[in-house]
């Protein structure tokens, strides 16, 4: 990987340069494959609160409904419009968050760290 110029020193040549390694790290391995395992943990989630939650929560009518109760909880917002009812649906956000703060705070440092090497 290309070391990158000096924040401090860099000037409007060098851009593309820095540019071009910022695209580089974005796309590296271990980036992609958190961003992977966020996904597949939030279908997974929002599956199975969809599934538990469809025909007892009143909140729940479609799978849009899950997928922003999903994104809400593995982002950490959670809005509290939609909420589960049943336990099987409860495990699922806990699951979700704890996932979301794990992918979320490992894909912060390592791209922190990318930036500082």
């Amino acid at each position: 990987m290309a070391k990158p110029p000096s924040p401090a020193l860099l000037s409007y040549k060098q851009l593309p340069q820095y540019a071009g390694f910022l695209v580089q790290t974005l796309f590296s391995p271990i980036l992609i494959s958190f961003a992977i395992m966020g996904i597949a943990c939030l279908f997974i989630g929002v599956s199975v609160f969809y599934n538990y939650e469809i025909h007892l929560n009143p909140d729940v009518n479609s799978l849009e409904d899950a997928l922003w109760w999903g994104m809400t909880t593995i982002s950490t917002v959670g809005y509290g419009d939609i909420v589960p009812v049943t336990s099987q649906g409860r495990i699922a956000g806990v699951l979700l968050m704890l996932t979301g703060l794990v992918i979320f705070i490992s894909f912060s440092t390592l791209l922190v760290s990318v930036f500082f090497a």
